[in-house]
């Protein structure tokens, strides 16, 4: 998880990033799972979360 975290906080945006604090503070304290977590990370800051991954996939 904290290579994610690492990962996700070089790649985006303060105001992205600030976004994603309270869910992902919520998956690591068990209050939700993953799946939760996809969820509501692509609610919040959309399609940039996952264009983050294919944009590596395709390198």
């Amino acid at each position: 998880m904290e290579n994610i975290i690492a990962f996700l906080k070089e790649k985006l945006d303060k105001k992205s990033w600030t976004k994603l604090q309270e869910p992902l503070k919520k998956y690591q304290k068990g209050q939700i799972i993953s799946k939760d977590l996809i969820k509501e990370v692509r609610s919040t800051i959309g399609k940039k979360f996952f264009d983050l991954f294919i944009k590596l996939k395709e390198e």
